[in-house]
């Protein structure tokens, strides 16, 4: 997680209960997660611009899919965000949506938030990020068997 920013934004389902904890991520070159990358820790990079990028970390944390959107510019920006996430398994379904604006410092990856989700299911994301005439966009699937 970076330096906290998750405990100050909406989260849109359950209690993120790892507070300081550090959480390794492998990086998902952009080409699996475009084609629907499912399991093993990682991040779900996008198509973005030099200018604007985003990623969807990923990690399984005692038995919760810990997912964490992030924005990243080159020059630094405020913009606004859209989460999208849906699925679901063993009988239970999810439909979370999030958004809001950001603010990202120059040549930084900033935390958008941070979602806990079932760690044994799967689900579709998607984080679309715009700012200054620029728009990213990350879309895959998430969790299964990390």
């Amino acid at each position: 997680m970076t330096n906290g920013h998750f405990l100050s934004r909406p989260l849109a389902l359950g209690a993120l209960a790892l507070a300081g904890a550090a959480i390794a991520a492998v990086v998902v070159p952009a080409d699996l997660a475009s084609a629907g990358n499912t399991g093993g820790a990682g991040t779900l990079a996008g198509a973005g611009t030099a200018a604007l990028s985003c990623e969807i970390r990923q990690s399984l944390a005692r038995g919760q899919l810990m997912l964490e959107p992030m924005v990243s510019a080159a020059k630094g920006a405020s913009g606004s965000y859209a989460l999208t996430l849906s699925g679901g398994g063993s009988g239970n379904s999810a439909s979370i949506s999030q958004g809001g604006g950001f603010t990202a410092p120059a040549g930084r990856a900033t935390s958008l938030g941070a979602v806990s989700l079932d760690g044994a299911a799967v689900y579709r994301a998607r984080l679309e990020v715009t700012a200054g005439g620029s728009k990213a966009v990350c879309a895959g699937t998430v969790g299964g068997a990390l």
